[in-house]
């Protein structure tokens, strides 16, 4: 995922003038999104640091993806810290290239320019959190679809290798304009001669697919599947339910116990119910990050075959807002829609040790 939120890859400014409206705009939005990022993920990240589960993994990857959204959302606040830096330096230097360019070595301008002022390390929160999100989906998919399968992919040695090539994979498709696109030559950062509108369109459209299209279209396919398995267990452990409250003994079988009745009866429908409910919890985030990615995306795509894009247009920015609000509004997804994660808040709000925790989340699990 790619865009360029504010600013360019050029010098902030061409002449001195104040920032313009938009931009301020802009800038606070960043700051207030960030701060709210940072915020709520950082208690999320505490809380699902405490909720470990034996048989299930998915708050290991609930844990990663607050993680992600953390990095992502101090990330926004140390670029938007940046920008203002740099054009604050490029206003008051008298001399050209630019005041920030010229104090740095060549080592240290090549990584501004190339990983920095490009935005790669930003854009490379967003694709981890694309396949974080895939492989949420299929740790989902294997739990509902292949549950006896479930234990031998989802180990926590397995989890832990499986989050390792999440940090380290996604992002692979942004080192091409870093490594290619961008260039430091005598203190300014600038496009390479080579670059043309064909390795825009070829290297944007493999982005567009590896960090967007693929993840969206795979996890549709996963939580399609998912929801069809889901209703059609729904109907059959309701009709196994009927059967067994028309026919609650058996002649010659003796008296059969109430209550072991009443346990065996009830117990699938509660462990449906919880895996329904965590699988609707991910569904959300799915289509939560559809909706805030969608917009810039195509913008994105359709940038790059056009080749020009203006940043300050109300529709771009307009993408880009939406795009950011998406680090903040996961931590309200889980504090609505998970139960265990409420009670975590609650009870690490009383100060409990983790233990304790555990120990209180699954006493009340087990009512």
């Amino acid at each position: 995922m790619a865009f360029e939120d504010i600013g360019t890859m050029e010098t902030p400014r061409d002449h001195a003038e104040a920032f313009t409206l938009g931009e301020v705009f802009s800038l606070s939005l960043q700051f207030s999104v960030g701060v709210c990022g940072v915020i709520g993920n950082f208690l999320v990240c505490i809380v699902f640091g405490f909720l470990r589960s034996r048989k299930s993994q998915v708050n290991v990857f609930l844990f990663n993806q607050a993680l992600i959204d953390l990095c992502t959302s101090i990330l926004l606040i140390v670029y938007g810290a940046t920008y203002i830096t740099r054009t604050r330096l490029y206003l008051a230097s008298t001399v050209q290239p630019p005041l920030e360019l010229r104090t740095y070595s060549k080592a240290g301008g090549q990584f501004l320019c190339r990983f920095w002022w490009s935005r790669f390390i930003l854009f490379a929160t967003f694709a981890i959190s694309s396949y974080n999100l895939l492989v949420m989906s299929i740790e989902r998919y294997i739990a509902v679809k292949k549950p006896l399968n479930y234990q031998k992919f989802f180990t926590t040695r397995n989890c832990i290798i499986i989050v390792a090539v999440i940090w380290i994979f996604p992002p692979i498709t942004q080192y091409a304009p870093a490594i290619f696109q961008y260039i430091y030559e005598n203190g300014t950062c600038t496009e390479q001669q080579s670059w043309d509108h064909v390795d825009q369109v070829i290297v944007g459209t493999l982005i567009f697919v590896w960090e967007y299209l693929l993840p969206v279209s795979t996890m549709g396919y996963m939580y399609f599947v998912i929801a069809n398995t889901l209703r059609k267990r729904k109907v059959d452990v309701g009709v196994s339910l009927s059967r067994a409250n028309a026919t609650p003994g058996t002649p010659g079988s003796g008296n059969a116990s109430p209550i072991a009745t009443t346990q065996t009866t009830n117990s699938p429908p509660r462990r449906i119910k919880s895996s329904r409910n965590t699988t609707n919890t991910l569904f959300i985030l799915f289509a939560v990050y559809i909706l805030c990615w969608t917009p810039n995306q195509f913008t994105f795509l359709f940038y790059n075959f056009k080749g020009e894009l203006n940043v300050s247009s109300r529709w771009y920015q307009t993408t880009v807002i939406i795009a950011f609000l998406n680090c903040c509004i996961n931590p309200c997804i889980y504090s609505m829609r998970l139960k265990k994660f409420q009670m975590g808040v609650k009870l690490l709000l009383q100060c409990k040790t983790r233990n304790e925790t555990i120990m209180s989340m699954e006493s009340t699990a087990s009512r």
